[in-house]
């Protein structure tokens, strides 16, 4: 009978200790997870979280990140160099050339940074380059005399320098002839272009002619007949007869009866 009773009060002593236990383990749901729904691992990776940054947006409206973040910036795209085009001008007092620069990137890409260059001339008597809006880049042949270096530079890089030479111009003056002609609708008359190098030559198909209003006068630019001028209604219109290649121009006022 007494080692029954002891057999009791151990079996009762062992199931207190038990139900001890179970009272300070956490509840656990469905999947067998902590009352916060997570389980060691989890809890464990949720302390700091790596984030690539592609610029995409994160999250909606409203969320907060508690946790800790390193960000990677993946846009290696830094600017490596600048080309420019042409990387030699040689023209003629009078003329403009606009130049061209390209943005080269550390990550193999390109872009036109002409407008977002500072640009500048190492001597203005000569040759000046615009850092106007709408306008960067473009040089002004001023004078001849000596070869002018142009840079220009954008995020402390520089490109190399574009050597810019000025020549004389062996064309003295032109001249349209006839200086005034008179037309009647539907007439057609020829009109010539002249050259002043040491003398006088007729050039007519080297220029490029147009008229500034083609409802009253009309002029040909077509191979084998340029300044081939046409009244079309009666008015006036001025005619223009341009040297490209010596940035140079005449215009004359034609009427048409």
């Amino acid at each position: 009978m007494h080692k029954l009773t002891t057999q009791s009060t151990l079996f009762t002593a062992f199931a207190l200790v038990f139900l001890a236990k179970l009272a300070v383990l956490p509840a656990c749901d469905d999947d067998g997870n902590g009352e916060d729904g997570l389980n060691s691992d989890e809890v464990a990776d949720s302390e700091t979280e790596t984030v690539i940054d592609t610029g995409e947006p994160r999250g909606t409206a409203g969320e907060t990140d508690s946790e800790t973040e390193t960000v990677i910036d993946t846009d290696a795209d830094f600017l490596m160099s600048i080309e420019i085009t042409p990387s030699r001008v040689e023209s003629f007092i009078g003329c403009e050339v606009q130049l061209k620069a390209i943005c080269q990137t550390e990550g193999g890409s390109s872009y036109d940074c002409t407008e977002l260059c500072h640009w500048s001339s190492d001597d203005e008597r000569y040759v000046t380059v615009s850092n106007d809006e709408g306008s960067k880049g473009l040089l002004t042949m001023l004078d001849a005399g000596r070869t002018v270096s142009i840079k220009a530079q954008y995020k402390g890089v520089s490109a190399q320098q574009v050597p810019v030479t000025v020549l004389h111009s062996a064309l003295h003056d032109l001249k349209i002839e006839p200086a005034e002609p008179v037309v009647s609708v539907g007439e057609t008359i020829q009109l010539e272009g002249w050259s002043y190098y040491l003398g006088w030559e007729e050039e007519t198909e080297v220029y490029d002619w147009s008229s500034s209003d083609e409802n009253v006068a009309r002029v040909s630019n077509e191979d084998g007949k340029k300044g081939l001028l046409t009244g079309v209604a009666v008015g006036t219109a001025t005619i223009t007869m341009a040297y490209e290649g010596y940035c140079t121009s005449r215009q004359t006022v034609v009427t048409v009866e």
